[in-house]
This record gives C-alpha cells, structure tokens and sequence, in this order.
C-alpha cells in the first residue's frame, strides 16, 4: 500500500434539483461582510504519540457532515502533518516490535485516510452545489438591485456572504472574486435604508408624542402602544448611535403615555388571572375526562417543548410518545366529540390570559385535545372493525342452509349493531349496506321457506280437518260396522302421522287433541270389538228379546185373568218362534243367556195373575238398576240421587266380601256382558226400558 499523499479534491459533481439547492443552501449561517473569509484555525497539535493523535482525529472526524468544509479542511491538514511526522520518524527504531507498530499504524492511516477522502469528496460535491446556488442568488442580487429593493437585495448579499464562508479552493476564489462586483452598490443601499430607518423611527417618535394629549379608551390606548413598539421593533437598519437616542426617547414618551392606562392593566390582569384559573379547571376536567376513559392514571400535561405552538390549533403530532388509549370499544366516539367542542368552546370564552402563562396552560390543554382526537380515532376504526367483522358473519350466514339459525344469529348481529355505536362515516356507510344486503338475504330465503312451510301446515290442516270428520264418522258406527272399516281407519292413522308435527299441533291445538282422543277411543274400540261367536250370540239374544217384548208389555198392561189368556193367544206365535230360537247353536257355548230368556220365556207361558206378573216386572227394574250402579261404580261415574243407598251398599258388600279385589273381566268383556244382561232382563215396560238403555249406552261407551 503506497503512502497517504495529499487529498485531491474530485471535481466530480451531482446535478440537484433547485429546491433541493436551496434547501441546502439555506441551513448555513450567514457570515461577515469581509473580503475574505477568516482562515480556520489550525488544531492544535497534540503532544502525545502518532497513534493518540490519529485516534483524536478519527473522532472529530465522525460526527462531521459534508456541509462542514472548514473543520474538513482543518483535518486534512492535520492528517497531512501527521502523516509527515511519521514519516520522518520511520526507521530510526528497527526493532521487531516497532516493525509490527508501525504496520499497524499504517493500516489505521489507511483506514481514516479512506474516510476523509470519501467525505472530502462529497464536500466538493456540495461546495458544487453552493456554486451553483450562490450564482442564482448573484442574479436575485442584481435584479433587487436593479429595481431598489432593499428588502430583498441585502437577504441576498448577506446569504451570499454566508455561502462564501462554507467553500474552500477555487471555488472559494471564485465566488469571492464575484461578489466583489456588488460590493460598492450594496454598501450605497445599506446606507439609504438605514437613512430611511431613521427617518420613519422619527416619525413613529411623533406620532407618540402626539399619543401623550389624545383622549382615547384606555384599552386602544394601550392596543395603540403596542403596536407603535412592534413598528419601532420591525425597523431594520440605521445609525445605531442615533438609534440608541432615538429609543430613548420613545420609550420616555411611551412610559408617560402608557401611565393613564394602568388601572385598565391592573383589571386585566385580574381578568387574565382569573381566565387563567378557569382554564386550569377546564384542563383538569378533561384530564379526569380522560383518565375515566382510558382507565389511566396519566392525566399531566406534557413538557413544554412537546406542546401545541399555535394558540386555537391542535396539533395532533405533538403527543405520539403518550400512553396508547383505552380499548376502542369501551368509549363512545360521539361523547368524546361533544366533549372537544364543549372544551374548545369554553377555552376560546376564558380570554385572554396572560402572556407569561399561556404557553404552559395552551400546552396542556391542547394535550388534552389530541389524546381526546386520538382517543376517539382509535375508538371510530375499532368500531369500524368490529362492523367489519358482522358483516363477514352476516355474509357467512347468508351462504348457510339452516335458515331458522341463520334468522337467529342475523338477529343477534344486528343487536351488536346497534350497540357498537358510530365509525368512519363514510365507511360506516359502505359496511351498513354490505350489512344490510346481506341480513336482507337471509330474511328473503327465511320469508320464501316460511311461507312455504305456511303454505305446507295450512294443507296439513286441511287434511287434519278431514281425517277429524272420518273419525269422527267411524266412532258413530255400530260395532259390527267399525269392524269393517278397520283398513279405512289404518289408512287415517298413517295420514294423519305424516301430517302431524311440533308445529301442526301447536297452530291446530284443539283439532289434534280431538284427534288423538279419537284415535285413542277408536283403538280401544277395536281391541273391544268382541268375535265372531259373541256377536252371533248378541244377534240371537236381540232377536228373542224382540220376540218375548211385545207379549210382556202387553201382560203387564193386562187387568183380568181373561186379558191375560187373550194375550197369551194373541202372541203365541211370536213366543213359539221364540222357543225356538233359544235351541240355536249360538248357546251351546253360553248357557247363562239361554237359561235366563227360558225363564222368561215360562214366566210369560204361565201367566195367569196380572198381579204376579207385575211383580215379576218390579224384580226385572231391581235388577237393571244393580247392574247400573255396579256399572257406575265400575267406571267412576255418578249415580242418581235415588240409587246412591243401593250404590253404598254395593261397595260395602264388595269390600266385606272380596276385600276390594278387582273384576278380572277387562273393561271391554264388561261392557259386552252387561248389554247382554241387559237384553236378558225382563219384563220390562217401554219406558223403563228406554231410561235404563239410555244411561247403560253412557256407561258402556265410557268402558270402551
């Protein structure tokens, strides 16, 4: 690796855009109006060895920027001398150790020389830019010039000054060979603005003279004052000497002018002060405000150099450091915007407040507005979400094929809805019509399901209807009709199990519930049906009971012997018949009927007394009536007034007797054995007959 040398300067430069230019150009100080810059001073030499001095060097190197040409060329000089020193003292050490430290130092002026190098190289680049920079501020200079306008010609020339001073080389000759042409012309107009800076100082002089006898309201006074001394402070230029005795006297006549208007100060300042203390209050009600819905602790205003800069303007990036907010979801964005407005209402009403106080209480309160905005931003985009969310479920929901869930969770999501509260308006408005399109949905597909389920239960109570009167056809039947319609009954059964259902029973309460009775009844009918054989001996017993009924109702209206033996003549027909039909084959299995119609039969063959007759009359009533209330005892039912002696009686015996044991006849043999020992009763007049039929029908029909 040869040598570090001189550094050459890279006459490369990067072409920029002229705001970039001026940019750049404007963060340099302006410096003196000299002919030449001061020559930096060179840094002191330090006194310890080569290695100290190139490690100081590299750490002032450092922190440097391009734009820093004079302390980089202080550098490059120090570098150079310091790369002579070492020079100069090579070789007079041969020693093995000092080989190996001078090897190594050399690597670290390698090393740091690239550095400097590279920043040298940039800085010529930059001082490039300045040239051109400083060039279009030559012509701004001269066309100022041109037209006299001071207050753009002396910012120019002094801008120049300042570019000057932050070049080196040629370009540092060059530029200062340029600006020696506008030296003379800018010295002439520096001269007549501070001549005219005089004479308007002597003017704003008399015209507060004149401020001493006006009669004015004490506050434009004093608004007068002061804005006499903002003009006297915006003056720029002049003699300072004059200047200074121009000020004073200014301030004299001020402070004389000024002194009616201290009463009107000292009430301001009671007003300020008391201004200042309700906008303190006003701060630390936000911050309980803020505190309550953060859940934080952490109300304090920020430092003051984080605060807000305007007076009346908010700046929201002055608090990016502060605690992040409360869950969104838990504050409600409308009650943090009426609380701003109600702030910044009352903050604008309490004022002024004075100028000594203001920036610390602006401070704080302007904290207070941001974290409020921040607050409430953070809520609207988690409520917005969380609206988000719905409406990816809702949509879900919309493709599902369980309607009846669908319509429950839509109406969930809409419950959330409305409790989520407000979000971006205008996207709160693109998500409630997703929203909405997709609830819409799920309640069209339920609307056409329910009205075809409406339209499915409404023929289901149709058939309901129907299938109720053909039962209720069938349970009119007689037993021997019944038993043949038990296919027809099968096939009602079977409809009215596929129309039947939840809903179905619920919409038709009373048509099911008669129809399960019926179905019930109806089964118990058919299981009671009695067979073959006792509905043959039914018919035989009906059949002779008709036979012997006519010539017992007529013996038992009979009032003579001979009436008795004419009756018996007239119906002996009837009575042969009868005879013989009690020897069908219908008896030959149940004798008790047959025995019991022979012995009616003989009552009535050997009639002579009407008399004897009747009382056999009042055994047969004594008999149907016992068999009555067994049977109403039997089922549960009443029993008349009359017979209820005979009915405690009948239920003591059985207790005494049987010890309460039960019929072992099951309730449909019960029913068929007692209208047959109905029909075997006798005599019996017509009109018994028919009162005891009717209520043994009731008890029969209840046992079936």
């Amino acid at each position: 690796m040869s040598e570090p040398s001189q550094v050459i300067e890279s006459p490369a430069t990067v072409p920029t855009e002229a705001a970039e230019v001026e940019a750049a150009v404007e963060t340099v100080a302006p410096a003196a109006d000299t002919k030449k810059p001061a020559k930096p001073r060179k840094p002191p030499k330090s006194k310890k060895g080569p290695a100290a001095e190139l490690a100081r060097l590299g750490e002032t190197l450092a922190p440097l920027s391009v734009k820093n040409t004079g302390q980089l060329s202080e550098l490059r000089e120090g570098f150079n001398r310091l790369r002579k020193s070492i020079k100069g003292a090579k070789g007079k050490d041969g020693s093995k150790d000092s080989k190996d430290a001078d090897s190594s130092l050399q690597d670290s002026l390698s090393a740091f020389y690239d550095k400097l190098s590279s920043k040298l190289s940039d800085n010529q680049k930059y001082q490039k830019k300045v040239q051109e920079a400083t060039a279009a501020l030559f012509e701004t200079l001269q066309k100022a010039l041109d037209e006299g306008r001071s207050h753009d010609a002396l910012p120019a020339w002094d801008r120049i000054q300042g570019n000057i001073g932050n070049t080196s080389g040629k370009i540092h000759s060059a530029l200062l060979k340029r600006a020696e042409e506008f030296r003379g012309p800018v010295s002439e107009l520096r001269d007549w603005k501070a001549f005219a800076a005089t004479q308007k100082k002597k003017e704003l002089l008399e015209q507060m003279k004149q401020l001493a006898g006006v009669k004015m309201a004490p506050a434009d006074l004093n608004r007068r004052i002061n804005e006499m001394h903002r003009e006297w402070k915006d003056i720029r230029g002049g003699n300072r000497r004059e200047d200074d005795k121009l000020w004073k006297q200014f301030k004299k006549l001020s402070d004389a002018a000024a002194e009616c208007c201290k009463p009107y100060l000292a009430e301001r300042k009671k007003l300020m002060a008391a201004n200042l203390a309700k906008r303190e209050a006003l701060c630390t009600k936000m911050e309980a405000a803020l505190k309550e819905m953060t859940g934080s602790g952490e109300a304090s205003a920020p430092p003051p150099d984080k605060a807000a800069a305007e007076p009346d303007k908010a700046e929201p990036d002055k608090a990016a450091a502060e605690p992040a907010p409360a869950e969104p979801a838990k504050v409600d964005p409308g009650k943090i915007q009426k609380l701003i407005a109600a702030s910044e209402k009352e903050w604008k009403k309490h004022a002024p407040v004075s100028p000594a106080a203001i920036k610390d209480i602006r401070n704080r309160f302007y904290d207070s507005i941001n974290r409020l905005r921040r607050l409430r931003s953070d809520s609207l985009k988690g409520n917005t979400q969380r609206k988000k969310e719905l409406v990816a479920k809702a949509e879900t929901l919309a493709a599902a094929d369980d309607n009846d869930k669908a319509m429950d969770e839509a109406k969930k999501l809409q419950r959330e809805w409305k409790e989520i509260g407000g979000g971006n308006r205008r996207e709160d408005q693109k998500l409630w019509r997703a929203f909405r399109t997709a609830c819409d949905k799920i309640f069209a597909e339920l609307d056409a399901a329910r009205n075809e389920k409406k339209e499915e239960l409404k023929r289901h109570g149709e058939d309901l209807s129907a299938a109720l009167e053909a039962l209720e056809a069938l349970d009119g039947l007689q037993d021997e009709a019944l038993r043949e319609k038990r296919g027809e009954y099968r096939d009602l059964v079977g409809r009215v199990k596929d129309i039947s259902g939840p809903e179905l029973r619920r919409r038709h309460k009373k048509e099911s519930a008669r129809v399960a009775a019926l179905q019930r009844r109806l089964e118990q009918r058919f299981r009671a049906l009695p067979d073959r054989r006792k509905v043959l001996l039914k018919q035989t017993v009906e059949a002779v009971a008709g036979l012997l009924q006519p010539a017992e109702t007529a013996l038992l209206k009979c009032k003579d012997g001979d009436a008795v033996a004419a009756c018996l003549e007239k119906h002996k027909p009837q009575l042969e018949e009868a005879r013989t039909k009690l020897q069908a084959p219908e008896f030959e299995k149940d004798g008790g009927c047959q025995e019991v119609l022979q012995q009616r039969l003989q009552h009535i063959s050997e009639a002579a007394a009407p008399a004897d007759f009747a009382s056999l009359g009042e055994e047969a009533v004594a008999a149907i009536r016992q068999l009555c209330v067994e049977l109403e005892i039997r089922t549960g039912a009443d029993t008349p007034d009359k017979d209820q002696p005979l009915r405690m009686q009948l239920q003591l015996e059985r207790l005494q007797e049987g010890l309460g044991q039960q019929d072992p006849r099951d309730d449909g043999e019960a029913a068929f054995d007692a209208e047959l020992e109905a029909l075997c009763t006798g005599p019996l007049s017509p009109a018994r007959r028919k009162a005891f039929g009717k209520r043994l029908d009731g008890l029969v029909k209840r046992l079936r």
